[in-house]
Formats: C-alpha cells, sequence, structure tokens
C-alpha cells in the first residue's frame, strides 16, 4: 500500500525576499502622488510669492496718493502763509477733520485745520507727511511740534512739479518749484520704487480748484 506525502518546500533565504511586482506599482503610485501634492503646494506658493512682490509697491504707491490727495483736495488758500512748493517738498494747509467725543469727524475752533509738508528724503528714500495744528502756527511755536508720519519707504527717487496754467502760446507748462498765495492749477508727483527690471514708477496727476488767482 503506496502512502502520499506533502511535497517539502524550502524556507526562502533572507537574502531573497524582496518586493512582489504589485508591492512595486503600489509604493509607485504612493510617491506620484505624494509628489504631486507637493509639487502643486509649491507651485500656489511661488505664485503667491510673485503676487505679494509685484503688488506690495502697488499698493504702497495707492495708499500714498490717497493721502495726498485727500489732502489736497481740502486744501485752503492762506493770505499770510503762501504755498510753497519744490521739487521734493510741498508745504500747504488742508482741512483735517478730528475726532469729538461722539468719535464723529467735526470742526472745533478750527482744530482741524493743519499745515501739512510732503517732503522726500532721498538718504533715507522715505516720503514723510509733518503736520502741526494751525493753532501753532499762529504762535512762535511753528515748526517745533511737527508730528511725522512715513507715507513710503524704499523710495527710489520723487518729484513733484505744478502746472503754472496757460503760457503765451495756449500750452500748461510744468515747473518744479511754487511759491505763491494762489495754487497751482495742477500737481504732479512721480515715485519710483525699485531698480533696473524690478523698478515700479508710477505718475499721478491732481487738479487743484484754483479759481480766480493772480499769482503773486
Amino acid at each position: 500500500m503506496s502512502t502520499f506525502r506533502l511535497p517539502k518546500f524550502k524556507a526562502r533565504n533572507k537574502s531573497s525576499i524582496g518586493l512582489t511586482l504589485i508591492e512595486v506599482l503600489i509604493v509607485a503610485v504612493m510617491v506620484s502622488i505624494v509628489g504631486s501634492a507637493l509639487y502643486a503646494t509649491f507651485a500656489q506658493g511661488l505664485r503667491l510669492w510673485k503676487y505679494a512682490t509685484h503688488a506690495s509697491p502697488q499698493i504702497d504707491f495707492d495708499i500714498a496718493y490717497e493721502k495726498l490727495i485727500q489732502d489736497m483736495h481740502n486744501v485752503i488758500p492762506h493770505d499770510e502763509e503762501p504755498w510753497l512748493g519744490s521739487s521734493q517738498r510741498v508745504s500747504f494747509f488742508t482741512l483735517a477733520p478730528v475726532l469729538s467725543n461722539t468719535e464723529v469727524p467735526a470742526l472745533e475752533a478750527g482744530a482741524g485745520v493743519q499745515r501739512v509738508i510732503y517732503q522726500y528724503l532721498p538718504t533715507e528714500k522715505k516720503l514723510v507727511r509733518y503736520s502741526e495744528p494751525y493753532t501753532a502756527f499762529l504762535n512762535s511755536s511753528s515748526g517745533k511740534n511737527l508730528t511725522a508720519k512715513v507715507i513710503l519707504t524704499d523710495l527710489e527717487n520723487c518729484t513733484i512739479s505744478y502746472q503754472t496754467g496757460m503760457d503765451g502760446r495756449g500750452a500748461s507748462p510744468w515747473s518744479v518749484s511754487w511759491k505763491s498765495k494762489c495754487l497751482p492749477r495742477a500737481v504732479k508727483i512721480q515715485l519710483k520704487k525699485g531698480k533696473g527690471q524690478n523698478a515700479k514708477e508710477v505718475t499721478q496727476i491732481y487738479n487743484l480748484f484754483t479759481g480766480n488767482c493772480v499769482k503773486a
């Protein structure tokens, strides 16, 4: 009588143990999925960085121009103090609302009238706004208690020019200086940040309501 014997299987050597084809394919798919996710995250971060780098100067320009235009829109001609302007500095009176106890903009005994000075500091590459109340201008303390606020930083250039009005040929020339009780017809402000290919330059022109006035 014959007997049935189970075949004997030899134990696999540790050196021959490896991954099957299916396991290799699964690992490859997982690596590709993780790699795609990492690449998408990196690409999105790079796009955001580029947007922030290019958009930041424009946002700074917009904020500076908004403050300048607000002051020039509320400009007040003054008989004793003329409009003083150069290519890097301008000084005039403006109406700046102040907060009362009810936190509502109001004018209280002329407290909202201010003398403001916009000045470009080339060595520091800053555009600074100085201000003082009208009451300080009337007494001997004028210029001693100016409040300074930096409007723009990292500014390579700032040029201010003033439209003088029609000349004999019907043109409207621009001047880099102005000293008169009359207001200029318009003010042009050119700002530049950065150098070379990364330079960003913006020009803004604001028209003033001068009325009938003869330049002194």
